[in-house]
């Protein structure tokens, strides 16, 4: 009988250690579940697609979690411009629905995750359009027989539409707080009410494209043409001064820090066929120190959330076959077509030094020719670094690769990570 008591205590003894160990592999395995949900190796946020089949998706940036948010169309629906809205509750797209003598555009608002969709016809394809800060309306820039271009409000709740302003071209800034838009029409700079009424603010000459008006609403960054040459300023409202930043021969593009501290800019010489090409600099306002990013050319570049960090766009040629005798002509044909001499590699300034990233590409169609293309416009209105500044988003094909969208990591030797197919993505400009 002792024997059986010391059997059994024996069995209950080892069936108990192996619920202990059990529990304690199960209890393991939730608080790293739990850590890596709290510290995860992908940046916050969502990003908002347009795919390769014409649909609106929104997915994590991993490439996981994927939502379709349009629906299947026989009839070949177009698509295109997607936008997150500022508070990353809406998002908007442009869709071209076809007719029986061509297509029906309209602007296509719904919630972030394709609820309370609606459709504003609209009597032509928007050429651009931008989101008010506030979330409730949208700018839409529409192609006018008359004018050129018209700026056209439209409310996102009941879709009514207001006319704005005329003219060609036609770039603007929202101010912070969805009042006014800094316009740059035809040769003039103007402000901009949501009534219509414009005040004259100074000639420009055409030689820049976007204004840049600050995120704290103090600043504006404007070309003028002066009596020896065009010039870059800045514009402070409050202390009704204005600043010279620099003087250029061509044209130029730029945008300040999201603090406003800090300005880039890259003149472009007027031989060159492209909208921006030219070496990168960085002027420091309050410690009045001007600095060279990048002596080689740069496409295009965009300040990350914080402020302190640059990711720009270089050019590569490869020498075999030998590069044309005209490189900027190959630059020139890669935004529409690709050849197979010029590469693309992201580059990157941290505050301190610079560092390229570790994979060329080729951009696709789409990404180049709309938003590489008129990088300084859309760096105004939509988002394509995470909200944490840890990484950004690109469209093309990576050497060796394929193509679609992938997310580069901030950091010297990350390689980029494919998340799936698509023209451009966007990030949500929130971590949730």
């Amino acid at each position: 009988m002792r024997r059986l008591y010391i059997t059994v205590f024996m069995a209950f003894t080892l069936v108990a250690s192996c619920v202990v160990i059990l529990a304690s592999l199960a209890l393991g395995a939730w608080w790293w579940q739990r850590s890596a949900r709290f510290q995860p190796d992908t940046p916050p946020g969502r990003l908002l697609v347009l795919d390769f089949d014409g649909h609106i998706r929104t997915m994590r940036p991993d490439g996981s979690d994927v939502r379709t948010l349009t629906e299947d169309d026989p009839h070949g629906l177009f698509r295109q411009e997607p936008m997150w809205s500022p508070d990353g509750r809406w998002v908007a797209w442009v869709s071209e629905y076809p007719e029986h003598d061509g297509y029906s555009p309209a602007l296509s608002i719904a919630r972030a995750d394709g609820s309370d969709r609606h459709d504003v016809l609209l009597p032509a394809v928007p050429v651009y359009l931008a989101w008010r800060p506030t979330s409730d309306a949208i700018a839409v820039l529409l192609p006018d027989d008359v004018s050129g271009l018209s700026l056209v409000l439209i409310d996102r709740e009941n879709g009514d539409k207001r006319v704005l302003s005329r003219g060609q071209p036609f770039y603007f800034d929202w101010s912070p707080d969805g009042r006014e838009l800094l316009a740059h029409i035809d040769r003039r700079l103007v402000l901009l009410d949501m009534q219509g009424h414009e005040a004259m603010l100074a000639h420009t000459e055409g030689r820049f494209a976007a204004p840049d008006w600050s995120d704290d609403g103090q600043l504006w960054a404007y070309a003028v043409l002066s009596a020896e040459s065009p010039r870059l300023v800045i514009r402070d409202r409050n202390q009704r001064t204005t600043s010279r930043v620099s003087e250029f021969d061509g044209r130029i593009t730029f945008a300040f820090s999201p603090d406003g501290t800090q300005i880039a800019y890259i003149p472009t010489a007027p031989s060159s066929t492209l909208p921006t090409l030219g070496p990168l600099w960085l002027l420091n306002r309050q410690a009045g120190v001007l600095r060279e990013v990048s002596a080689a050319p740069v496409l295009a570049f965009f300040w990350s959330p914080d402020g302190r960090t640059l990711a720009f766009l270089r050019y590569e040629v490869d020498e075999h076959p030998p590069p044309p005798t005209a490189p900027e002509t190959g630059l020139q044909r890669v935004l529409w077509q690709t050849p197979a001499t010029v590469w693309f590699r992201w580059h990157i300034w941290d505050g301190e030094r610079t560092y390229p990233t570790a994979a060329r590409f080729r951009p696709g169609g789409v990404y180049a020719s709309e938003y590489v293309r008129f990088f300084d416009q859309y760096a105004r209105t939509t988002q394509f670094w995470s909200p944490d500044g840890r990484a950004f988003v690109f469209a093309g094909e990576v050497e060796g690769e394929r193509n679609g969208i992938w997310v580069q990591p901030v950091g010297e030797s990350a390689p980029p990570r494919w998340v799936g197919t698509g023209h451009v993505a966007f990030w949500s400009p929130h971590g949730d």
